[in-house]
């Protein structure tokens, strides 16, 4: 139910003496993507009437809450209260309960921060390693270059960069969770052949402490809260002359010939779950990313995974569903019986072979440019 449809079933006056101020958290980032980091929709309850409480902000009432849970990094206070129901419905009897007093980290990532998740991007990094070794390489990512990189995860665009900037270069990955940049250190440690460290920092705020030669990310700008913003902050850390190079994904171009409705479910599916926290098609729009960041107009490239027969990309295809599976249930999109996504790799397969389909994964577009 949306926050609209609670003010006119209980009205702004009951919304006012249910949830006293201590009990709400106020952020500047919309509701829906509230929802779709906590993935908690039928726990957590949202009002954007503003004028409810006097607040200038989205606002977000939340029912057994988490011992951690991450909001956005905007959000103006923390919450030691939460409410849990005792009566079956909204309007009946609520009592305190405490739980964990939290800080809500920045900027967080839909998917989450999970093993899964962990696994999912090394997999995927190896899917897209030589097209990333590729737009590196032609944006001029160098011997010898300091390189600053950003939204690092497990580490592996970190790695690739180390491994191009050999061996007098040095890569400084950014990364706003720990537990992700401790498995990108060891996962440095263990390669042991790259000048790759990495610091725990809010993308946006952090600030450089020195001048690089380049400024570096893969899949990293939809999750920020304004990637031009900081960009251009960014930009202005680095030296003359230096390269911005980033490679972001488009998923409204999956599709296949001849037109396969499975197919073209996942598209749909992935696109509107997607829509609900991040732009889906942001990599086609990195040039006016680029260019609203007052950088010079970049130089562009795309790359897109195409495969046929019994053999592709359908795991992966499979696997963007599966992270983003609560978002497609939450929003009525598909429930998971219909997703049935321990079937829904063997399945594309099966109908790829079955109908001769040549299957597009999503696109990946590179933008780069040279600062004056």
């Amino acid at each position: 139910m949306s926050g609209a449809g609670h003010s006119r079933l209980f009205g702004d006056d009951w919304i006012r003496s249910a949830y006293p101020p201590k009990a709400v958290v106020m952020a500047d980032i919309p509701a829906a993507r509230i929802r779709a980091t906590t993935g908690l929709c039928g726990d957590v309850w949202f009002w954007e009437r503003r004028a409810a409480i006097g607040c200038t902000h989205n606002v977000q009432v939340a029912l057994n809450l988490p011992a951690r849970l991450s909001l956005g990094h905007s959000a103006l206070g923390y919450c030691r209260l939460g409410l849990t129901r005792s009566g079956p419905s909204p309007a009946q009897r609520y009592r305190w309960r405490p739980i964990v007093s939290y800080t809500m980290p920045p900027n967080d990532y839909f998917p989450g921060h999970t093993e899964e998740e962990f696994r999912r991007l090394i997999r995927q990094a190896g899917l897209a390693e030589r097209e990333t070794e590729e737009f590196f390489r032609t944006a001029g990512i160098s011997a010898g270059m300091q390189v600053l990189e950003i939204g690092s995860g497990a580490g592996d665009v970190a790695m690739l960069v180390g491994r191009l900037v050999r061996p007098n270069g040095s890569v400084l990955g950014i990364e706003q969770h720990a537990d992700s940049a401790s498995l990108a250190a060891q996962r440095v440690a263990a390669v042991g052949n790259v000048s790759v460290r990495f610091e725990v920092s809010n993308l946006d705020s952090y600030a450089p402490s020195e001048g690089y030669d380049a400024l570096v990310g893969r899949f990293i700008l939809p999750y920020l809260t304004d990637p031009s913003a900081t960009l251009r902050r960014l930009a202005s850390y680095l030296k003359p002359g230096a390269v911005i190079a980033f490679m972001e994904f488009d998923v409204t171009q999956i599709s296949s010939v001849p037109q396969s409705l499975l197919i073209r479910r996942v598209c749909e599916w992935m696109t509107e779950a997607f829509k609900d926290s991040i732009n889906p098609s942001f990599g086609s729009s990195l040039g006016a990313v680029f260019h609203s960041a007052g950088l010079p107009w970049p130089q562009m490239m795309a790359f897109q995974k195409v495969c046929c027969g019994p053999d592709g990309c359908y795991w992966w295809l499979a696997e963007l569903i599966r992270v983003a599976l609560p978002n497609i249930v939450r929003l009525g999109l598909a429930t998971e019986e219909q997703v049935d996504i321990g079937t829904l790799e063997t399945r594309m397969q099966d109908e790829a072979v079955a109908k001769q389909l040549t299957v597009f994964a999503p696109r990946w577009v590179g933008a780069w440019t040279r600062l004056p």
